[in-house]
């Protein structure tokens, strides 16, 4: 009884790691950041649909991460230019 509990909880740890890890290092990254950190990884991987979904939500443009940049200086430090351009257009 005890060997099929332990073999059941040992299969369902490794479900959920299976499940873990096929999904992308961004997928899995993006599904437990901050709002925050989100707008600032969308930034830096061009992502400008998402970016605009983030700052319609209500972030701070002006957010800076834990080093101090803004979305827009990671995008521009990435060569995102359509980032950089999306967000020197007029609103």
């Amino acid at each position: 009884m005890v060997a099929s509990i332990a073999a059941l909880a040992v299969f369902g740890l490794l479900s959920i790691w299976l499940a873990w890890s096929s999904m992308s290092t961004r997928t899995r990254r993006t599904q437990i950041l901050k709002p925050t950190q989100k707008l600032i990884d969308a930034a830096s991987y061009g992502d400008v649909a998402t970016l605009r979904k983030i700052l319609k939500g209500g972030v701070s443009v002006n957010y800076r991460d834990r080093l101090g940049r803004t979305a827009l200086m990671s995008a521009a430090e990435a060569g995102q230019d359509a980032v950089v351009m999306a967000r020197c257009e007029p609103s």
